[in-house]
């Protein structure tokens, strides 16, 4: 299919230059020839369908559970060798530049409009419900049932945003990001929750999107979190309209838990043969809330498709072995790889010893290092 065509020609160039012998171009024929055959964009697109169902968040039990039971499992199904790998994720552990994220078990959360001050007839409705639309849920909220009037604080950002507004007790309302807005609203100002809507010029041509937002607090921001959900412009606009009635007041319901968690990696590898030790590295970050069947569910499946075809041309003699690892892991984003290189440093040693001056030594390398990274993101 057309989503992963360019996929083949990835596949192409990782295998032509490591193991294929010199020859008038990049690809040799039988070698194109080979992989077109065995390469499966329709396969491609099942696995997608697979990862799919799974609501992926970095550090969260929802993400370990799609590494075991899709990737591993099929990886461990075509006899490819493999394994999960897991660093701490707990809001406090630094890797490289970032800090990891807060463990994140979400289960499920609703958010109502229950009154309207000043109208007796008024009849609560539900703005969001996590089983319907997971991402109207702030990835990393902090579980809860709270009840407070909402305060429209425009982006919601910055102390001039709260000048003359109180939301100590009551519910923020507002346009920011939602790490950003939790952390003026709640964490300095006392807010029991937030409920996010699109800028006024955020994708007008989708007025009934719903955004994508993490809190993403830190381990010392346990105790003074919040909650937080996101509606669309649609639904803004209703809730604008019934506050300029009189106060408004939502009930947020929130069944989830942070705390401690671990960042989950899957790894593959077919060995090689001449420099085993060194490796061509694929990743794809295989997280992203549901559905999110491009980002990043396109790379992950992708690079199922191609390490079995990888390993079934090799199995089969229609291809040699690769020179060096082919090393594929799938990765929570930024968290996963900048653990990983964190906790193997002998990752780092192979651009080490080729920008070293040559010595009969040189070629001798401490342990599996990275020559070479493909990123596939949103192949699709």
């Amino acid at each position: 299919m057309r989503i992963f065509a360019s996929l083949a020609l990835a596949l192409l160039f990782i295998t032509c230059a490591i193991s294929a012998a010199a020859a008038e171009h990049l690809v040799p024929q039988k070698t194109f020839d080979a992989i077109a055959t065995e390469y499966s964009g329709e396969g491609a697109q099942e696995y997608d369908r697979h990862i799919i169902q799974y609501h992926r968040i970095q550090g969260s039990p929802m993400m370990a559970e799609v590494a075991e039971k899709v990737v591993l499992a099929k990886l461990k199904g075509w006899g490819i060798e493999s394994k999960l790998e897991q660093f701490p994720s707990d809001g406090r552990t630094r890797y490289e530049t970032n800090i990891s994220p807060m463990g994140w078990d979400m289960r499920g959360g609703e958010l109502w409009v229950v009154s309207v001050a000043g109208d007796p007839k008024f009849a609560p409705f539900r703005l969001c419900r996590y089983s319907d639309v997971p991402m109207c849920v702030s990835t990393y909220s902090k579980g809860g049932d709270w009840t407070g009037e909402l305060v429209d604080v425009g982006a919601g950002t910055k102390d001039k945003d709260y000048d003359g507004k109180d939301v100590r007790g009551k519910v923020a309302l507002a346009y920011g990001y939602a790490g950003n807005v939790v952390r003026e609203a709640a964490v300095k100002r006392g807010a029991i929750g937030v409920v996010i809507y699109p800028a006024a010029d955020d994708r007008t041509d989708h007025p009934d999107m719903v955004r994508y937002n993490g809190i993403w607090p830190r381990a010392e921001e346990l105790d003074k979190t919040a909650g937080g959900f996101q509606i669309s412009a649609n639904q803004y606009a209703t809730v604008r309209d019934l506050m300029r009635k009189g106060p408004v007041r939502v009930h947020g319901k929130i069944d989830a838990t942070l705390g401690p968690g671990q960042l989950t990696l899957v790894h593959a590898w077919i060995r090689g043969t001449q420099s085993p030790q060194q490796e061509v590295l694929i990743t794809g970050h295989l997280d992203h809330p549901k559905w999110s069947a491009n980002d990043n569910a396109s790379g992950s499946a992708a690079m199922l498709e191609m390490a079995r075809t990888l390993n079934a041309l090799i199995a089969s003699g229609k291809l040699p072995p690769p020179l060096m690892t082919i090393h594929f892991m799938w990765v929570p984003e930024y968290f996963g790889s900048e653990a990983y290189v964190t906790k193997h440093p002998e990752a780092r040693t192979c651009n080490a010893v080729w920008n070293a001056p040559r010595t009969s030594s040189s070629a001798s390398q401490p342990g599996a290092c990275i020559t070479v990274n493909l990123n596939l993101d949103m192949v699709g």
